[in-house]
């Protein structure tokens, strides 16, 4: 009997098991899928990360790197190889769907393939792609998939930004199976801030909370993770204002590092302006931080969240918070195994046990 196969395309995957800094959101639920599924072959295509063409084994799932690098000149080359892939795929195996990451060139892919071997495809909406700036959704056919997003927010800013209005909700979540147990650890830092350094995720406001609060915590300790375009200037912020005593950069971490600081931290200040599902917003609750945050990743959430629209809210919360004690309740908000499950009931596909 020909195997059950899903093909997922992404313009990204780690490059090997020790990869955990390459969007650890999406290797929790690929990791999760494969759990539920395990007579489900699993076969991802990366068209632009890792660099260098390769196919390799990632904790069972199969790999196929194209290598595009994000070169303009070589994209379409990228995108036959891919397309002849899944044409081996689909001959090879019985394809039960191609899942696509982001409204842009996988998707752009997957509706020319579903339409041409006849095969349900399901796009999920993952952030930056609900924007108005998303230049492939004008030629996307959004009668050949179905879209699932991240967020109730980026349902309502794909209806807005392109008037997309046949939408579910396929969550972001964590996998605590694959991930460090919650455990009470002393507090180090009062403050954690996670992710990328770039203009949209405002993490000098970071820098600008810790300068007011210090008038009142002259030993607040805070650290931030992550590196981007914008860690120079937080850098000669944090000089500027003196408070290299204070706040430690600690640069892109593994992901378990990064998780092992959440346990020793208070409060995770999250003041990206734009976010389809934070992941760290989830795994911070999961380890027992208070969060503020300008954005909400899912429609239910814990009394330990408090969303900030303004950099003073967030300093005035702040302040509350590091007055109080620490929150010693861990919250699962969401989990990558529901999002896992929920795609493939979507697919027709039923779970059949190892």
């Amino acid at each position: 009997m020909t195997d059950d196969s899903l093909i997922i395309l992404s313009p990204g995957f780690a490059a090997g098991e020790d990869d955990t800094i390459c969007m650890p959101y999406v290797q929790m639920f690929i990791k999760a899928l494969r759990n539920s599924f395990p007579a489900l072959q699993i076969h991802i295509i990366s068209l632009q990360y890792p660099y260098t063409a390769s196919v390799y084994d990632w904790h069972g799932v199969k790999v196929y790197a194209l290598g595009g690098r994000n070169k303009k000149w070589n994209r379409f080359f990228t995108w036959q190889k891919a397309g002849k892939l899944i044409d081996q795929l689909c001959a090879e195996t019985n394809v039960v769907g191609i899942f696509s990451l982001w409204l842009t060139e996988c998707t752009y892919i997957a509706q020319k393939l579903s339409k041409k071997h006849g095969l349900q495809t399901i796009a999920w909406c993952m952030g930056q792609d609900a924007k108005k700036t998303n230049r492939y959704i004008r030629h996307l056919d959004t009668s050949l998939f179905r879209i699932g997003c991240m967020s109730p927010f980026l349902a309502e800013q794909l209806q807005l930004n392109h008037g997309i209005k046949d939408t579910c909700i396929i969550g972001n979540g964590i996998y605590p199976e694959t991930i460090p147990p919650a455990v009470s650890k002393e507090k180090i830092y009062d403050i954690i801030s996670v992710g990328a350094f770039s203009d949209f995720k405002q993490f000098d406001w970071v820098v600008d909370v810790v300068q007011v609060l210090k008038k009142e915590f002259p030993g607040i300790k805070a650290c931030m993770v992550g590196s981007g375009p914008e860690w120079q200037s937080i850098q000669n912020r944090i000089s500027a204002l003196d408070l290299s005593a204070n706040i430690e950069l600690k640069g892109s971490l593994p992901h378990t590092d990064c998780l092992e600081l959440m346990m020793h931290s208070k409060l995770l200040l999250h003041p990206s302006s734009y976010e389809g599902a934070s992941t760290v917003v989830l795994e911070a609750l999961y380890y027992r931080c208070y969060v503020i945050s300008i954005t909400v990743p899912a429609a239910a959430m814990p009394p330990v969240f408090y969303k900030a629209a303004t950099k003073d809210e967030m300093i005035r919360k702040a302040k509350e918070l590091l007055l109080m004690e620490c929150n010693e309740q861990s919250y699962c908000v969401t989990t990558s195994l529901e999002s896992a499950q929920k795609l493939m009931r979507m697919f027709g596909y039923k779970q059949i046990a190892p």
